[in-house]
């Protein structure tokens, strides 16, 4: 995995480079662009970002290799000997012996 560096050590050369840039003040990463001496985020090239730090942006998957990682998953999940449906659903509470006592 790599390294966050400074954003001093960013390049700057090429307005159609997307970037990661962590921007603390500003919630956290964004994907931005270079543009006209100062960093915009990808998505509307209107919001000026004040990034610190920067990776380069992660290259867009190989298809097959993503539909790999989902029959792997499909796979674990079958032969999971508590099988596919033992997990809680999302959001539910744990039942408690006060929340029973209530019903």
């Amino acid at each position: 995995m790599p390294f966050a560096r400074p954003i001093a050590t960013a390049p700057t050369d090429d307005p159609e480079r997307t970037l990661l840039l962590f921007c603390p003040e500003q919630g956290g990463w964004h994907t931005g662009l270079f543009v006209e001496g100062r960093w915009l985020d990808f998505a509307t090239l209107t919001l000026e970002l004040e990034p610190t730090y920067w990776l380069p942006e992660p290259p867009e998957p190989d298809e097959a290799e993503r539909q790999g990682r989902v029959a792997q998953r499909i796979e674990h999940r079958a032969s999971d000997p508590k099988g596919a449906g033992s997990s809680p659903a999302v959001g539910a509470r744990p039942a408690t012996a006060k929340a029973a006592q209530q019903r």
